[in-house]
């Protein structure tokens, strides 16, 4: 959607704001009509914004990539297989590959 819009990436809440009011781009209102439900937030550029991740539980832990992949990757059962395709010594492209045909997703 960025990308679509012509946005930049470090694009700010603050730079789609202006004199109170969303400033969306090009034709976003008629293609996302629940923009127009959403108001604006109150702004204080003098606190910076912390990063915050809340679990699947609703805990709020300290804020690490650690974190929000266990959080992410719990519910997965762990593989048999998982060794014998990702190890220390293997040739990604090569892991990959075998990885797509152990799922059946071979496009061949």
């Amino acid at each position: 959607m960025i990308y679509d819009a012509r946005l930049q990436n470090d694009i700010k809440v603050a730079n789609l704001i202006h004199n109170g009011n969303w400033c969306w781009p090009g034709d976003w209102l008629s293609r996302f009509p629940a923009l127009n439900q959403i108001h604006y937030p109150h702004l204080n550029e003098e606190i910076k914004d912390p990063t915050i991740w809340v679990t699947k539980t609703g805990q709020i832990p300290e804020y690490s990539s650690k974190n929000v992949w266990k959080d992410m990757s719990s519910d997965y059962p762990r593989v048999i297989w998982r060794s014998l395709i990702w190890f220390a010594q293997c040739i990604p492209k090569h892991s990959f590959v075998l990885w797509l045909a152990v799922q059946n997703r071979l496009m061949t």
